[in-house]
């Protein structure tokens, strides 16, 4: 699977270790039975990615001077990757890495910090979904009228959950929330932070999510939260709930509408790219334990072939129904193997 995803990134003339060692020769076995089943398959990911043009949720390669690589471990936390690790790689939704602009950009933590203020307006002029914690650091260097939001330390009642506008549903809170401000009229609220308690009315504190127009021509979407939390029983998932989800997809497709997305709640890592001749490319990597009996891809045209990559490197027709936006290919998935479809 990480193989194939490497494929997909563009990584070429990598040196694989079938073996852990000259001593262990038996180890790797398997291993190489597996590549050897799918070389034809992985020489077409290969020759696909030159005519691929990605699409989705941006997250941006963040590179910091440095004579080493591995000179300063804090730097890892200056990677604006939390987006990925947390969240959008298990949801289904369309995850790339680049610096180039389009999709939407995914900023978290203090990815930003040693960015001009040049810089931080070029990337303030694109669509972006920003944490609270990117967000409050942005404030402070004076970029909270591009955000459409000043962020601040919530001091009223506990926040208990979270109240989704356009779903209609309450669930869970962001994690390490903060106060969202709107500065103008023109800030649109898309969710609230809420107080309610069994038998009470709900209170609303302040939004929880935010979309702000700028006049840099930016769609700012901003974050009360982080999606960067612990695995426990209620903040873990904060941002791995299907509500949460739903969210996601109603914000994307209307400021950068997805070319295809998985609608299901399987956990599942998802790759969108299009092909020099209008094909969509849709990558999935099942990590979930279940099998995947059926997939079913949210779609922004209409689909007339759906094809699938064998083992042998073939690509065969499957069957497939379209309802709306909705495409459900009559074709499976297992876990940890990748499957990839053409959609046209």
């Amino acid at each position: 699977m990480h193989f194939v995803e490497s494929l997909l990134e563009g990584y070429k003339g990598a040196k694989h270790w079938f073996t852990r060692s000259n001593f262990e020769l038996e180890s790797g076995v398997a291993y190489k039975q597996k590549f050897a089943k799918y070389k034809k398959f992985d020489d077409q990911v290969a020759l696909d990615f030159d005519e691929l043009s990605y699409h989705g949720f941006r997250i941006p390669l963040i590179w910091h001077e440095t004579t080493s690589p591995i000179e300063d471990a804090s730097d890892v936390d200056k990677q604006s990757i939390g987006w990925v690790n947390h969240c959008l790689e298990r949801l289904g939704l369309p995850v790339y890495y680049s610096n180039e602009q389009g999709g939407i950009l995914c900023l978290e933590g203090n990815c930003l910090d040693e960015y001009t203020d040049e810089d931080i307006k070029q990337f303030l002029s694109e669509n972006c979904f920003i944490a609270s914690d990117t967000a409050k650091l942005l404030c402070e260097r004076g970029f909270s009228d591009l955000l459409g939001v000043d962020v601040r330390e919530w001091k009223g009642l506990k926040v208990t959950s979270e109240y989704f506008i356009n779903e209609d549903n309450v669930s869970n809170r962001q994690y390490k929330h903060k106060e969202l401000v709107p500065l103008s009229n023109q800030v649109e609220t898309l969710s609230w932070s809420i107080n309610k308690v069994t038998g009470s009315k709900m209170n609303k504190l302040f939004p929880a999510v935010t979309l702000y127009k700028n006049k840099l021509g930016g769609t700012i979407v901003t974050f009360c939260g982080t999606p960067v939390s612990p695995f426990t029983f209620s903040d873990g998932f904060c941002f791995l709930t299907q509500t949460r989800k739903a969210q996601l997809i109603n914000i994307a497709n209307r400021i950068n509408p997805m070319l295809s997305y998985y609608v299901g709640d399987e956990e599942l890592f998802f790759k969108s790219a299009l092909m020099k001749d209008g094909t969509i490319l849709s990558a999935l990597f099942p990590t979930s334990y279940d099998d995947i009996e059926e997939i079913k891809l949210g779609v922004n045209k209409k689909i007339t072939s759906v094809k699938y990559l064998t083992p042998d490197g073939e690509k065969k027709e499957a069957p497939f129904t379209q309802e709306g936006n909705i495409v459900t290919v009559k074709h499976g998935a297992r876990p940890l193997n990748p499957e990839i479809l053409y959609l046209k």
